[in-house]
C-alpha cells in the first residue's frame, strides 16, 4: 500500500507526518519549527448502503480482518477492524452506512496511505466529520500555544468568542497543556480548534518542542472540507483550511477584522498561504431528496398506522390533520422555487409525455 512518494514530495526525515509545506521556520521568536507537517486526524462518511461490501473490502486492504461489533450512532450492526475503524449499517432511519476511521487508526499508516485511503473513502460518500493536524517541532520551543493563549485573553481572537485553557498536573509537574478555542455540536460553528502539547500528551518529548494546532470539522464544513481537499493539493489546501478556522488581529478600536493588522505570530505562522474560512452552507433540498426523506421517516410511520386500523394513509392524514386546506403552507422562496419547478415539470412530463413542457 504504497502511493508514489514523488508526487506527494514526502520528506524522507518526516516518514510519518505530512510534507512540508514550508521549509524557513517562523521568523518571530515567539514562535517558531524546524519541522511542520500537516495531516488527517480523523474520518467519518456516510455512503449508501449498497456501498457496504465495497468499504468493507477497502478498510481489509488497509486495516486487516474485521470482526463483529456493536453498533452505534442509530446503526445496529456493525464490524471492527484490527486498528480500531468501524463500518457500520441497517440505520433506523434510512439505508446508509457510515466508515469512521479515527486517529490511532490512521497513526498506523504511512502519510501518503492517509491520503489515499480518504480519497477512496470519499467517492460517492459524504463526510460527517473530518480532522486536520498541523505539526510542529523545535529543538527548545514552538510557542504556539502560548501565544494563542495570550492573544485569547487580550481580546484578539477573531472567528471564535469561546475558548478555554488547558492545562494538568500531577505530582507538581506539567501533564497537559493547551487551549481549545470555539464549541463543538449543536451550538457549535462546525469548526471546533484544539492547540496542544502532542510531545506531553505522547509523553515522547520535552514541553514546547512538539506542539499541534488541529481543527475538527463537522456536518457540512466536515464534508466541504473533505472533498476540498482530496480535489488538490493536499498540504496547502489543507493548511488553508486550517489556519481559516480562526484568526488573531490586533485590537485597535476598528470594528472589521479586515482593517485591524494581524498579531505577527500569527503572520508568521501563515506566512505563505492563504487562510480560508469554512462556513457551514445549507444544501439546497431537491424534489428527489425531500421525496426520498419522506419516505424513509415520515410514510413508514403512517403505513403501520394505517394497517393497524385498516385505513389508508390518506385517511390517517386527514384524521390526524383535518381538512387540508388548513394546512398552513410553506412560503415559496429559496428552495421551495426549486422543488416546485421540478414538480411542474414531473407533472408535466406525465401528463403530456410527447408533447412540450406547458411552463
Amino acid at each position: 500500500m504504497h502511493s508514489s512518494p514523488a508526487q506527494l514530495h514526502v520528506d524522507p526525515q518526516v516518514p510519518e507526518l505530512a510534507p512540508r509545506f514550508g521549509n524557513t521556520g517562523g521568523k518571530c521568536s515567539t514562535v517558531q519549527w524546524e519541522e511542520r507537517s500537516i495531516t488527517v486526524d480523523w474520518i467519518r462518511v456516510s455512503h449508501p448502503e449498497e456501498e457496504r461490501e465495497r468499504l468493507q473490502r477497502l478498510l481489509e486492504r488497509y486495516f486487516g480482518e474485521a470482526l463483529e461489533a456493536r453498533g452505534r450512532w442509530f446503526y445496529t450492526q456493525a464490524v471492527r477492524f484490527e486498528a480500531g475503524p468501524l463500518l457500520l449499517w441497517d440505520s433506523r432511519s434510512g439505508n446508509t452506512c457510515c466508515v469512521d476511521v479515527n486517529g490511532s487508526a490512521l497513526a498506523t499508516l504511512e502519510w501518503h496511505d492517509r491520503i489515499s485511503l480518504v480519497r477512496e473513502l470519499m467517492l460517492g460518500g459524504r463526510a460527517t466529520r473530518f480532522d486536520l493536524a498541523v505539526d510542529a517541532k523545535h529543538s527548545e520551543r514552538v510557542g504556539l500555544i502560548d501565544c494563542m493563549l495570550t492573544s485569547c485573553f487580550h481580546g484578539e481572537l477573531c472567528g471564535a468568542r469561546v475558548f478555554e485553557p488547558k492545562d494538568r498536573y500531577r505530582s507538581g509537574e506539567l501533564e497537559a497543556y493547551g487551549v481549545n478555542i470555539g464549541r463543538r455540536g449543536k451550538n457549535g460553528s462546525g469548526r471546533y480548534v484544539r492547540c496542544y502539547d502532542k510531545g506531553l500528551e505522547t509523553g515522547t518529548e520535552a514541553a514546547g518542542r512538539w506542539e499541534r494546532l488541529e481543527v475538527e470539522f463537522t456536518d457540512d464544513c466536515a464534508n466541504e472540507v473533505a472533498i476540498a481537499v482530496c480535489s488538490g493539493d493536499f498540504a496547502r489546501v489543507g493548511f488553508e483550511r486550517v489556519c481559516g478556522a480562526c484568526s488573531f488581529h490586533e485590537v485597535t478600536g476598528q470594528g472589521a477584522i479586515a482593517r485591524r493588522p494581524m498579531k505577527e505570530w500569527w503572520a508568521d505562522w501563515t506566512s505563505g498561504s492563504l487562510p480560508r474560512e469554512t462556513i457551514a452552507r445549507r444544501q439546497e433540498t431537491t424534489l428527489q431528496s425531500f421525496l426520498s426523506w419522506t419516505g424513509r421517516a415520515v410514510l413508514p410511520t403512517l403505513a403501520r398506522l394505517a394497517d393497524e386500523t385498516g385505513e389508508r394513509i390518506s385517511d390517517v392524514i386527514a384524521r390526524a390533520f383535518g381538512d387540508e386546506c388548513a394546512v398552513r403552507r410553506r412560503p415559496v422562496f429559496g428552495p421551495m422555487r426549486s422543488m416546485l419547478s421540478e414538480y411542474r415539470r414531473w407533472v408535466a412530463s406525465v401528463e403530456h409525455p410527447a408533447g412540450a413542457v406547458p411552463f
